[in-house]
């Protein structure tokens, strides 16, 4: 790097130098002049030709003197004859000796000596005084010169050796200082670079080194205009840099870098031009921010913007924000959807958005802004009316976001969602579940009755049946009596099969005293009622400590009895063992029943809860295949849940939970 008429100028020698021997050099190319220009041109030739320096100082020692002899002459012109012969000699020779030293002083007492004989002082002949008096008068007034030229010399020395001192200091404090600064610059994290307009590059830190991935060497030989910048940016950079160019203001804008490897690298430039002598841009310098970590943020942004309005869409959910203190309210582009006008000519505000509303809910949504503005969160239903007259109803969620420094709402945030669609099937769902309650009764009334009144005929034909038998027994064939003893048998059956089916059928309509139920005590009725089969069966039952649930205390005997002697009833030739037990989870209590009897494959573990559904012929075992189908029914008509996991050969564990209700 060279200098040349105190402007920055650089050459590639001075860049090819390691960082720590390029700072001093950093430090003096960021040294601009602030002097006059004409006056630093002027010092600069004088400088180049040092006769001419010496002429200058000799010259106008002469003419300072002269104009002494002229203002002498006109004061006596003025005031007449009388006026002290050397009296503006003197200042002018200490004004030459002081400004141009001590050479210039003795020239300016000899002048002064020769002007005075010839012009001022009377003589008898060429440079003959008239008097002693008159050549003493010379003889002290040159005497007095030399020595005022002599101290003169002496003082200016003495100021010429401090102000190169305090110039000496003062450029070694601003060397410092702007070393420190240079330092600063190429070690600072931040790219730095100066381009000129032809494209070359000049003074720059190893941070741009980095960015770009070239070395020193590298980057003076490339073009930055071209490349290191896309062809796509190279447009909106000239147009930057012209603006710069005109205003002289520094610009500010985004492009790319192509990096050695070919990668690109996003940045942010903050350009500033520096102009030459005559006002031309002579080079641009730029402080660069990579902005890749930003643009990574922007581009994220916009993704999950982008996928929030498509869920808002998908979802038919608008969000909007509504400033208390302005009135401002914002929409989202769903919102303008769900309300059908178009995001260029209409404009959200609290009167629009009661253009819409159906008048039959205006009071109750004022309402729920009122409490709304007031910073209570709200969540409710209204229905809006249409361009096209159709009615649609939304659901709000909205919440203060915002306070202000009083504490007050500020600004306020929510979201509606158009629900038209789940309302209309939540309606048609009640209606249907209300058809389905009304079936279902009328069900259980049938089936109440059918089992009620069919038991009546049954015992009637069970007892003939038994008649016939006893009567005429002996008068009948083999085949005779056993074919009414089918009949009795299948008579007392079908007794017990609508017994249990209006068992069944009371589960839902019988009137439940909800009572705190010991399960202990359960448990103990249960076995009590099944103490025939336990003892046929010699089985062993046990159970860990049982807790105590509000509930009906009949129904959850008749739940553990059915389950217990579901057990018994299908065990295997060991003595079936049983135990029962029951664990807390959060609002419930897990009940297990766990047997060692035969099992059941894993594909009829839901088939087993189908009222009459059986697993096995009568023969095999006895029963009507409703007795779990009435432990489900219990279970599920207190919210709980009830399955079995089962392997054949491998026993069985019933699962049932029953909801802790206050």
């Amino acid at each position: 790097m060279v200098r040349d008429d105190n402007n920055i100028k650089f050459a590639d020698e001075e860049q090819n130098k390691p960082p720590s021997e390029r700072v001093p050099q950093f430090a003096e190319d960021l040294e601009i002049s602030s002097e006059d220009t004409r006056t630093t041109e002027v010092l600069h030739e004088i400088q180049k030709r040092p006769w001419l320096n010496l002429a200058l100082r000799y010259v106008s020692a002469i003419l300072v003197v002269i104009l002494a002899f002229w203002l002498y002459s006109a004061l006596t012109a003025l005031f007449g004859p009388g006026l002290p012969t050397y009296i503006l000699f003197y200042p002018a020779i200490i004004i030459v000796a002081l400004i141009a030293g001590l050479g210039p002083g003795l020239l300016a007492t000899i002048v002064s000596v020769m002007m005075a004989i010839i012009w001022i002082i009377p003589s008898s002949g060429q440079f003959t005084l008239r008097t002693p008096i008159e050549e003493i008068g010379v003889v002290l007034f040159t005497s007095i010169g030399i020595m005022i030229s002599s101290v003169s010399e002496l003082y200016r020395r003495n100021r010429n050796k401090a102000a190169a001192y305090d110039k000496e200091k003062a450029l070694r404090e601003t060397r410092r200082e702007k070393e420190f600064l240079a330092d600063i610059l190429e070690h600072a994290s931040q790219p730095f670079a100066v381009g000129y307009p032809d494209g070359r590059l000049g003074l720059h830190n190893q941070a741009f080194e980095q960015l770009t991935g070239y070395t020193t060497e590298e980057l003076h030989t490339i073009d930055w205009s071209t490349t290191l910048t896309p062809i796509e940016w190279r447009e909106m950079e000239k147009k930057r840099l012209d603006e710069l160019n005109r205003t002289g203001q520094p610009v500010l804008y985004e492009k790319e870098y192509i990096r050695k490897d070919g990668s690109r690298v996003p940045i942010e430039l903050l350009v500033n031009l520096v102009l030459d002598l005559k006002g031309n841009p002579e080079y641009y310098y730029s402080f660069i921010t990579d902005i890749t970590e930003r643009k990574q943020i922007e581009t994220a942004l916009k993704k999950s913007e982008q996928i929030l309005a498509e869920a808002q869409h998908i979802a038919h959910i608008g969000s909007w924000e509504w400033n208390l203190k302005t009135g401002d309210i914002n929409w989202s582009n769903e919102l303008y959807s769900i309300y059908r006008v178009d995001p260029n000519t209409f404009t959200p505000a609290l009167s629009s958005f009661a253009d819409y509303m159906h008048p039959d809910d205006e009071e109750y949504v004022n309402q729920r802004v009122q409490l709304l503005s007031k910073g209570k969160s709200q969540n409710f239903d209204f229905r809006i009316i249409l361009d096209d007259g159709s009615i649609r109803v939304l659901n709000t969620l909205a919440e203060v976001a915002e306070f202000d420094k009083n504490g007050k709402p500020g600004i306020i945030v929510g979201i509606n969602q158009d629900i038209t669609e789940r309302k209309e099937i939540e309606l048609k769902l009640n209606e249907n579940i209300k058809k389905l309650a009304q079936s279902n009764k009328e069900l259980e009334q049938f089936a109440y009755i059918t089992s009620h009144d069919l038991r009546e005929p049954l015992r009637m034909i069970t007892s003939f049946l038994q008649l016939l038998e006893r009567r005429y027994h002996d008068q009948l064939d083999q085949d005779a009596n056993e074919f009414i003893g089918f009949a009795v048998d299948g008579a007392k059956r079908l007794d017990v099969m609508t017994n249990d089916l209006l068992q069944y059928s009371k589960i839902s309509s019988q009137k439940k005293e909800i009572i705190p139920v010991n399960f202990e005590h359960v448990l103990k009725h249960a076995l009590e009622n099944l103490k025939v089969q336990i003892e046929e069966s010699n089985a062993i039952i046990t159970h860990d400590p049982l807790p105590t649930i509000n509930g009906d205390k009949q129904l959850k005997v008749q739940l553990f009895q059915n389950i217990i002697g579901n057990a018994i009833k299908y065990r295997s030739e060991k003595p079936p063992k049983i135990h029962i037990s029951a664990t807390k989870e959060k609002n419930q209590y897990l009940f297990s029943i766990k047997d060692n009897g035969i099992g059941m494959s894993s594909k009829h573990l839901e088939k087993i809860f189908t009222i009459f559904q059986r697993l096995h012929t009568q023969e095999d075992y006895e029963g009507t295949g409703i007795g779990l189908a009435i432990a489900q029914k219990i279970v599920h008509q207190q919210g709980g849940q009830i399955w079995v996991e089962s392997e054949p050969g491998k026993g069985s564990t019933f699962y049932f939970t029953i909801i802790i209700k206050e």
